[in-house]
């Protein structure tokens, strides 16, 4: 790269040289899309296991709506998100 006096140089100047040399460093970065986060899916075993219910409990919440699942095949996951929304607070009223 040359030697440049930048106090003498006008900034339109300063300017064209930077993005010259920006523009020749994003050029020669090959960028390469990046994978899509994968979302971890729990077992019914692991879900129980974080829910700290039993296997028939989990598959009741489920029936009933209390827990989401997904099916994959024949199987049976859980997304986290689900199963946080599952262990919200309950709201008591005392009388």
């Amino acid at each position: 790269m040359e030697n440049l006096i930048l106090h003498q140089t006008p900034l339109s100047e300063i300017e064209a040289i930077i993005e010259k040399v920006v523009s020749k460093q994003f050029q020669s970065v090959k960028l390469t899309p990046q994978p899509e986060k994968e979302e971890k899916l729990f077992s019914r075993l692991e879900c129980s296991k974080l829910l700290g219910i039993s296997l028939p409990t989990l598959h009741e919440y489920t029936k009933k709506g209390f827990i989401q699942a997904v099916r994959i095949g024949s199987r049976v996951r859980y997304r986290k998100q689900d199963i946080d929304s599952a262990l919200r607070d309950v709201v008591t009223t005392k009388r």
